[in-house]
């Protein structure tokens, strides 16, 4: 004002959130709030990679890389819009295509006490992850 007070103070706003929490290896627990049986042999995860903006995993019979991208002007972004996977053929593939599904559909997280959040474009929980 006038007189030399700091009336308001902006601060930019913090859209990414702290991505270094989501650095380490995951185990996929849900998809679409479903519970994946534990399956040390075949257990979906995901595995980030913050300092190197990468990602890979092992989707329930193909393995996958990729990249990951955060839009600055929405908090806690990510999304996966370029995973490249083998093209194993395996018995069952439902599961495989439910969690492929799933992080193809990601746009935001959230931390959580039991670990990390995906969320969808209409804000819905579609996968739950436990660090490894």
């Amino acid at each position: 004002n006038a007189s030399g007070k700091v009336i308001l103070v902006l601060a930019s706003k913090g859209a990414t959130g702290d991505l270094s929490a989501l650095n380490g290896e995951w185990l996929i627990t849900t998809v679409n709030n479903e519970a994946i049986a534990f399956d040390l042999n075949k257990q979906p995860f995901i595995a980030i990679d913050v300092a190197k903006e990468a990602v890979h995993g092992y989707l329930g019979c193909n393995s996958f890389t990729g990249g990951y991208k955060v839009d600055e002007a929405v908090n806690n972004s990510i999304s996966f819009p370029a995973l490249g996977a083998t093209m194993m053929a395996c018995m069952d593939m439902e599961l495989e295509g439910k969690v492929s599904k799933a992080l193809n559909a990601v746009k935001t997280y959230k931390l959580t006490v039991e670990g990390i959040a995906f969320y969808d474009a209409n804000g819905e929980r579609i996968m739950t992850l436990l660090k490894k």
